[in-house]
């Protein structure tokens, strides 16, 4: 494997582990996401400035919340928390099997298929945030 494609599959391999390995020791409430320590429990994140200043939610609120819910399994919340993170989440954990296949330097079949459904499915992703993003105005 060319040393640009290493690279490029370990930090698309990083970028997939670390938001998926965090939502395993933070908890949630629905409300405030936190992390314990020491039997404390200290909040996580800052609040939302666009909530702050508009009311409304912005495409990423509850983006935490729902990773944190599909750590736990908890498919229903997650998905009422945000939809749209809930399919990042999926599509992450999807990614770091193949990502692996790459850096060992194992054939992936249909590689350049897989890749262009990944595309797809990211859009898709989009277009699901927007989408919920300007329901809320209507």
């Amino acid at each position: 494997m060319k040393r640009e494609n290493l690279l490029i599959n370990l930090v698309w391999l990083l970028i997939c582990l670390l938001p998926l390995l965090c939502s395993f020791i933070l908890k949630t409430d629905g409300q405030v996401v936190a992390f314990r320590f020491h039997n404390n429990y200290y909040e996580f994140g800052m609040p939302c400035v666009f909530k702050t200043i508009t009311g409304y939610e912005c495409p990423s609120c509850g983006g935490t919340r729902s990773f944190v819910y599909m750590s736990k399994l908890s498919i229903v919340s997650a998905w009422n928390a945000n939809k749209a993170a809930t399919m990042l989440y999926m599509l992450m954990i999807l990614q770091i099997p193949y990502r692996l296949i790459l850096i060992v330097g194992g054939k992936v079949p249909f590689q350049r298929c897989i890749a262009r459904i990944g595309i797809v499915f990211l859009i898709f992703i989009g277009v699901v945030d927007i989408t919920e993003f300007v329901a809320q105005f209507i």
